[in-house]
């Protein structure tokens, strides 16, 4: 595996971020409307919620493994705490890194344009690529609720459809950039925690964790699974354990993820299949927030691209295993 390390991690953020001073006035108006919908709606919802979210996480592992009150706190402090050191990272193909613009990572909505647009995508059939567009759109819509903000900022760029209308100010920086949280180790040798988006893992620096929010998978399966709660399955980190709130992604994991996040007690299990997923309501810069880049060995990148992208004092190492 081949490691490149970034000096540049954590550096002081301006008001707009690294590649940021690029955008249209639109886009920097939707990228601050996220970060605002996090700050004022989302965070403070689940920071809201915190204690009965930590009976309803408690109540799950009591009707999983019984025993007494003290065993489901001792439990619940256990897998709070390895959510919240767990690293979150953004997986790609190798012809992705080409599609990175001035080291910012962009989400689906922007890296297909179509989707936002209601058009079509090449590689899918005219059905499946409408239905992809919807699916994510009600995911995104039942669980962050942009339509019911009271911010006009953020219905503005963040709805994407108006009744059977798609809505002209859609934005994409109005839209979380996905990641995955490292909590189960690597699959089969292969970097990051969801190495079927690719070989290549972008390592994210703790501090993008500030406007994150985490399900206990796949956001859209989440929303379709029931869509009616959604709003309360995402939880929040805070500068701590005891300041975060991170018991919802226990009460809707599923028995498999939770054996595996108790295997000192229980004894080691197979690695789930789901991983946890973080949306990150923020802008992603390379070199300011991806603290390295984890190649797999087999595949072939461009080295001098990934180091513009890290910064001039990037490192490279090759690893073993």
């Amino acid at each position: 595996m081949h490691v490149y390390q970034n000096t540049h991690v954590m550096m002081p953020r301006s008001e707009r971020g690294l590649g940021e001073h690029d955008l249209s006035v639109p886009d920097l108006e939707a990228a601050e409307s996220r970060r605002q919908h996090f700050t004022m709606a989302l965070r403070p919802s689940a920071i809201s919620r915190l204690n009965r979210d930590r009976r309803a996480a408690a109540k799950v592992l009591q009707d999983i493994y019984g025993g007494p009150n003290s065993s489901q706190v001792e439990r619940l402090s256990k897998i709070v705490g390895k959510i919240f050191r767990a690293k979150s990272t953004i997986n790609l193909e190798p012809e992705a890194l080409s599609r990175i613009d001035n080291s910012m990572i962009f989400n689906i909505w922007k890296t297909q344009a179509s989707l936002a647009e209601g058009a079509k995508l090449t590689d899918m059939s005219p059905d499946d690529q409408t239905s992809e567009a919807e699916r994510r759109d009600d995911a995104e819509e039942a669980l962050f609720a942009y339509g019911k903000s009271e911010m006009e900022v953020v219905r503005k760029y963040g709805v994407r459809r108006r009744g059977e209308s798609l809505n002209p100010h859609f934005n994409s920086h109005a839209r979380p950039v996905y990641a995955a949280s490292m909590l189960f180790g690597e699959q089969g040798g292969y970097p990051g925690a969801a190495p079927e988006y690719g070989p290549i893992a972008l390592i994210l620096g703790d501090h993008t964790k500030r406007y994150a929010t985490i399900t206990s998978r796949d956001s859209v399966l989440l929303a379709q699974e029931d869509s009616e709660t959604a709003t309360e399955a995402f939880g929040v980190f805070g500068e701590t354990p005891e300041q975060s709130n991170l018991h919802p992604v226990i009460a809707y994991a599923d028995e498999e993820q939770l054996e595996y996040l108790l295997d000192d007690v229980y004894g080691a299990s197979e690695r789930p299949d789901e991983f946890f997923e973080v949306q990150i309501h923020d802008a992603i810069s390379v070199m300011r927030d991806v603290e390295r880049v984890e190649v797999a060995e087999a595949v072939e990148v461009d080295h001098n691209m990934l180091a513009r992208l890290l910064g001039p004092r990037s490192t490279r190492r090759a690893t073993s295993g």
